[in-house]
């Protein structure tokens, strides 16, 4: 069982309604703080328990067979025979199934019941994963800036490889590359620190973190879940995102028999980032209408 770190905002009470956020791949929760603000900080986001999570291996969460309070991916596992530091290393590839149980498990651990569930990218992966085969746990659904499936599989693997061979060198590589793809050329130049700072999030990200997680989207297939999804879903796009492009997730609210609505917004990947109040405007019309 692995328990994820999450940052929790909004209200505490018991009416309050679960809100769980699940990210990219190479984030941390950092990336939701926009969108944290946004809807915890508004009269009608009080009745909203926000909960961000970090997946394995990012932000704060350790990896599987960490001991407790370890820095994710930087400690002793509990079967190491030395103290020496070794990176914690599941034992084979991770899967989106393993990301999605990690969630499952840490909710169980926060007694939350259903939820209204939110996944950009991989996030999206795991919440497709989880609202087709643990409907009972998702009371609406929003696939953000996601897809059925993430490319060529020889590419993620090509990926994991050098992450593990080259380290924090390959991190800081793709971190360059990546951020002009998640974030608009405008939002670059006005907000030049927050574009730095999601870069260093990327970089700050454990190796085997990164490198399981392209594990993961290298064989993950969710065309068959889309139609085993129940939950009222919202699909939200960036009008200018080159990974997960408008034009995929119109094809993914087609094939859910229960979404409700497809939404662009004039962003790129990290929707939450450069567009915080008009994603939160858009949450909050789906989570209340169920």
């Amino acid at each position: 069982m692995t328990i994820l770190h999450s940052r929790i905002t909004g209200h505490e009470g018991p009416d309050a309604r679960s809100v769980v956020l699940l990210g990219a791949l190479g984030s941390s929760v950092d990336m939701w703080t926009p969108l944290q603000d946004a809807v915890s900080g508004i009269p009608d986001g009080e009745s909203f328990r926000l909960i961000a999570l970090d997946h394995r291996g990012h932000g704060a969460s350790p990896l599987p067979g960490a001991l407790p309070g370890a820095l994710p991916g930087r400690s002793e596992t509990v079967d190491d025979e030395d103290a020496g530091g070794r990176p914690a290393v599941p034992a084979g590839p991770t899967t989106i199934a393993d990301l999605a149980a990690d969630v499952c498990d840490t909710l169980d651990t926060l007694g939350t019941g259903a939820v209204d569930l939110v996944g950009l990218s991989i996030g999206g992966a795991v919440a497709q994963h989880i609202a087709a085969r643990a409907p009972q746990r998702v009371r609406t659904l929003t696939l953000m800036c996601t897809a059925p499936s993430f490319g060529d599989p020889a590419d993620w693997s090509t990926k994991a490889l050098a992450a593990r061979s080259r380290g924090i060198i390959t991190l800081r590589e793709l971190s360059v590359g990546t951020v002009p793809r998640w974030l608009t050329g405008d939002f670059r130049r006005t907000r030049p620190g927050t574009a730095l700072a999601v870069q260093e999030m990327i970089t700050r990200t454990s190796i085997e973190g990164y490198a399981g997680a392209c594990d993961a989207l290298s064989t993950f297939d969710g065309q068959e879940l889309l139609g085993q999804i129940t939950a009222p879903t919202l699909t939200l796009a960036g009008e200018q995102d080159p990974t997960c492009p408008p034009a995929t997730l119109a094809q993914m609210n087609d094939a859910i028999p229960t979404a409700v609505r497809h939404l662009v917004l004039p962003g790129a990947h990290l929707l939450p980032v450069e567009l915080p109040g008009e994603v939160g405007d858009a949450l909050r019309e789906h989570w209340t209408a169920y």
